[in-house]
């Protein structure tokens, strides 16, 4: 019985489904597509209200750009791509989430090289065309959905290139950016509660080291305190590590290729914890979750440069082995 597809990893021209059978055990990869040169970023949710998750993927390559959906049909059998755009200069990063408030699952995406971020909305479990959010964000490198002030509407908090920014959602589709900082490069964006307080905070990779900024509630951030100021962050992470309620912190060190986990005290003070791995190269991405079922919370790694995907095992109270 298929537990769940806990993640889409992108090697070369593959895309893998890694399929979780519990208890750490894992069936061999199922490629979706050996065709998909150039996959940038992959994102999984029910688009059509069939009870199974689907994939929607985008590739940069010029020659390959586009924007496309696999639909699954049955348990782990996916429909050939349904392309829904081959327009897009450099879709670099994809969101879901129901953007119009009509039940059903939307696609967001940013292309860098265009200045642009765009959604698809999802009528009845058909995909429509795009309609343009923002062209104000110099170079967007990454953007979540998240309802940031609690109105029941899906804003958008968005890096770029020089800018971190809030599109505060106005009306259905409609959006208003405000900006929240303006004073460096911004590579890597994650969201999380880290004082506590049920607001979601950012964690913003930076040219100027990993800033974490407190939200309010409605939509204001003040920038908190900052983890490895004096180096460039591509990757960041939150999570509960080692099971004291509040979320702790993963990163790399670009230079170092240093992969490792800052403790948070709760108010959203780090800590050095543990160095997961030193030899990360071109670590793109890390996903959490209890892969073996026993209570902890565990870490996935993509290192791409070596084509390898890497579990950490929590062995308890956020000790990690290979």
């Amino acid at each position: 019985m298929l537990r769940y597809i806990s993640r889409i990893w992108k090697v070369g021209v593959f895309v893998l489904a890694v399929n979780s059978w519990g208890y750490g055990q894992f069936s061999a990869p199922q490629v979706v597509d050996s065709t998909a040169v150039g996959v940038a970023d992959v994102a999984i949710a029910d688009l059509d209200a069939n009870g199974l998750a689907d994939i929607v993927i985008c590739q940069f390559p010029l020659a390959h750009r586009k924007i496309a959906v696999y639909w699954q049909q049955s348990p782990g059998q996916f429909s050939a791509p349904q392309v829904i755009s081959a327009q897009i200069n450099y879709p670099l990063k994809l969101a879901l989430a129901d953007v119009d408030n009509n039940g059903w699952t939307d696609i967001g995406f940013s292309s860098m090289m265009n200045s642009e971020i765009v959604w698809f909305p999802n009528t009845g479990g058909t995909i429509g065309a795009p309609l343009s959010i923002d062209t104000t964000i110099d170079r967007p490198r990454t953007f979540y959905f998240n309802d940031v002030e609690g109105d029941g509407d899906m804003d958008i908090l968005a890096a770029g290139d020089i800018e971190l920014a809030l599109l505060r959602q106005t009306g259905p589709g409609s959006f208003s950016k405000e900006l929240i900082q303006q004073v460096t490069e911004y590579y890597a964006l994650h969201l999380k509660d880290v004082n506590g307080d049920t607001f979601v905070d950012l964690l913003v990779g930076s040219a100027q080291g990993l800033k974490i900024f407190l939200g309010d509630g409605s939509g204001g951030f003040t920038e908190n305190n900052t983890i490895l100021p004096n180096e460039l962050i591509f990757l960041v992470y939150s999570d509960d590590l080692d099971g004291d309620q509040d979320n702790d912190v993963i990163t790399l060190d670009s230079f170092s290729h240093e992969l490792f986990w800052y403790r948070n005290d709760g108010d959203a003070n780090f800590t050095f914890a543990q160095l997961l791995s030193s030899q990360a190269f071109n670590c793109k991405s890390v996903a959490t979750a209890d892969n073996d079922l026993d209570g902890d919370i565990d870490i996935f790694a993509a290192f791409d440069q070596h084509h390898i995907y890497v579990r950490f095992e929590n062995q308890g109270a956020g000790i990690f082995g290979p």
